[in-house]
Order: structure tokens, then sequence, then C-alpha cells
């Protein structure tokens, strides 16, 4: 308790908490300790808000395997903002029918990466020597082909060819591409991005993710190859298709892949969770 607390204030307020601590959890008990302290000290809770302001960190550090650690320590205000944030892409997301696989960290994890994503999009992302950030991926045409060997990200960090393809798929990552002299072969977006018209024309057939039991809105989706256009898939109508970001990694690496059946994309389940393979298509988006 602050000093300028008269003896009687004192002694009221520890037998108010000691009464609470007896029936209320610990989580409880601090915050109505720091009402408390808000109501006789006003002052000294400013006090200590702006020392938690002030030792505010975040560190993102590489380990000996190649994974990064994320630290951080936030004021409460702070993590109120990033807590909204995360909370409605952390729900879990099975497919129909199933359990999500992904623990709670791992779904933190993922809606992290898709808020990031989301921010590189802005328009008012800061612009450092005339561009906006954007994930850049290299690699050689061969490795690209033959599906075998590595790319490198904007950090120096080397992926899966498997990973870069995932990656050259979304419209706002550039992929440069070299031949076995390192000559550059390719660099930028060029065809393989959706233009606004078949963006439009996509939406309004896909009307959401296609991928079953997602309800992710159109505004978060991004136009995607059936067939990877690195290995000649065209940029058209009847070979796209609108993922949004998490499912559109079940196309690259987790066992998923999409097919068109009637002009509309149905998602082919892997082997260990549909022996038979149907072809699945999402029935959320459908009218009524």
């Amino acid at each position: 308790m602050p000093e300028a607390v008269d003896q009687v204030t004192r002694e009221a307020a520890e037998e108010h908490l000691l009464g609470a601590a007896r029936d209320w959890d610990p989580n409880a008990v601090s915050k109505r300790a720091t009402h408390l302290e808000a109501v006789l000290d006003p002052d000294g809770l400013l006090v200590t808000e702006a020392e938690q302001r002030q030792q505010r960190e975040v560190s993102l550090s590489r380990d000996l395997h190649g994974r990064y650690r994320l630290y951080g320590r936030l004021d409460a205000e702070a993590a109120n903002t990033l807590k909204l944030a995360l909370d409605p892409l952390a729900r879990p997301d099975p497919p129909p029918g199933e359990r999500d696989p992904r623990t709670a960290g791992q779904r933190r994890a993922d809606a992290l990466v898709v808020i990031a994503s989301w921010s590189l999009r802005h328009k008012k992302m800061p612009s450092p020597g005339g561009q906006r950030p954007h994930v850049l991926v290299t690699s050689t045409l061969a490795e690209l082909r033959a599906k075998a060997g590595t790319a490198t990200l904007n950090n120096g960090e080397l992926v899966s060819v498997e990973t870069a393809l995932k990656n050259a798929c979304d419209a706002d990552v550039s992929l440069a591409v070299f031949d076995h002299r390192g000559a550059l072969l390719h660099y930028g977006r060029d065809k393989r991005t959706a233009a606004p018209d078949l963006r439009r024309a996509l939406l309004a057939r896909d009307r959401g993710c296609v991928h079953p039991g997602c309800d992710v809105p159109p505004v978060y989706l991004h136009a995607h190859h059936l067939d990877h256009w690195v290995h000649g898939g065209e940029t058209s109508i009847e070979t796209m298709g609108m993922w949004c970001g998490r499912h559109h990694k079940l196309q690259h690496g987790g066992g998923w892949h999409a097919v068109m059946i009637d002009g509309r994309p149905h998602v082919i389940p892997p082997r260990w969770l549909d022996t038979d393979q149907k072809p699945r298509r999402n029935h959320i988006h459908d009218p009524p």
C-alpha cells in the first residue's frame, strides 16, 4: 500500500484481500488488488503502467536447428490488442467431422503469421527504399521443375523447393529464378498473378475458400493455381481457385490436392484421412 494511505484504510484493504484470497483464484485476487491500488493511489497505478510500457520488448532469435524463438513482454493495453487480433484466427478450424490436430500454441503461432501476412499486403505498410516489404523466394529453374533442392528466403534461410513453390503461388510473393550459371531467367509475378477481373470472377464463382468447411471471408483469400504455374499451370478461371492461407498450405505438403469438376474446384484429402480419396467441395458458401 502507498505510504499516504492511513493505517485504518490499509488494514481494511488487507483484510478485504485476505478474505478474497480464501474464495477467489489468484488472478481474481490480483485484479482486485490492482483496483484497490487505483482507488487508494491513482497516481501510483499510472506510474506502474508507465513502467510496464517502458519494459516492453519483442525479440526473434534463431536456434541451432533453424527454428526461431519469439519472446516478448507487453503491458496490459498492448496485450489486449494483440489478443483481440489473435483469438479469432486461433480458433480450432478442423475439416468437417474431424478434430483440429493443432495444439492451442500451434494455432496461435499460425494466427500470428496470418496477421503478419495481412500487414505486408496493407497499402500503408512503410516502404523503405520505395518498395513495400514483401517475401522474395530465390531458386533455380532446374530445382523448381524437379521439386528437389532448396530455395532462399529474404533472411538468407534455406527452405525446401516444395515450400518455395507454395510461397510462389501467392500473388504477394516475388520469385527470382536463375539458370545453372546464375543468369536471371525470371523475376517478379508476371502473368501468374490473377488480374483484378479474374479475381472478381473467381470470387463470384467460389464465394469463399474452396476447402470444405472453411468460412473465411473473401477479403482474406488468394487466387491459386490448381496446377502450379512453374509446371505449366495456366492463369485462368478454369485452372484456379480461391483459398485462405491456412488451407492453401495443405495443397503443398499436406497431402491434399485440388481438381476441377464440373467447373468447380474440389479438394481431395490424403489417403490417411479418406481411403477412397473422394473429391470434396465446400458448400458453406452456396446460396440458400
